[in-house]
């Protein structure tokens, strides 16, 4: 019953998605030939992208014991990504997880999190912690600002 139910929906949901597809002969694909697909609009409004980071170096810098460093990706950015996916266009809800290249300083999801608290779009975070120096106002803090979930990473894999 419940599979039937999920077809159904899957089944309305593609039906009424505005879809654009441009077929490309396989033995023609130059740059000249090759056009853009529009992606389907199949997320509803007040949907969740459940694991994604934003990088700001300028304004916060890496962790200097970092194992790689991503290009920046602003809040914004990511916004106007995920309002391509929705079907009324609007920036779809996140939770915004702790990359490793800033280790444990939460400084930046922190930011984001007040910011879309501010403008009246709450989502949620999972931090990165240190067992052995996160205080319970530490805790505390995080949850005020929207993190509901944590991470322990241990220092024989990431020492930041």
């Amino acid at each position: 019953m419940r599979s039937s139910v999920l077809q159904r929906a899957s089944s309305k949901m593609l039906a009424t998605a505005p879809t654009v597809v441009t077929s490309v002969p396989a033995h023609d694909l130059s740059s000249t030939s090759r056009q853009r697909r529009a992606a389907p609009r199949l997320i509803p409004p007040h949907g969740f992208d459940t694991h994604v980071h934003v990088f700001d170096p300028v304004s916060f810098p890496y962790a200097p014991t970092r194992s790689y460093s991503p290009v920046a990706a602003s809040q914004d950015q990511l916004d106007e990504f995920t309002s391509g996916l929705t079907t009324d266009s609007t920036p779809m809800n996140a939770v915004l997880v702790q990359p490793s290249p800033y280790g444990y300083n939460n400084t930046l999801l922190q930011t984001c999190l007040r910011r879309l608290k501010t403008a009246g779009r709450p989502h949620r975070g999972v931090a990165v912690v240190d067992p052995c120096k996160t205080s319970e106002t530490d805790l505390l803090d995080l949850h005020a600002d929207g993190v509901r979930g944590i991470r322990i990473v241990s220092d024989r894999l990431h020492p930041y």
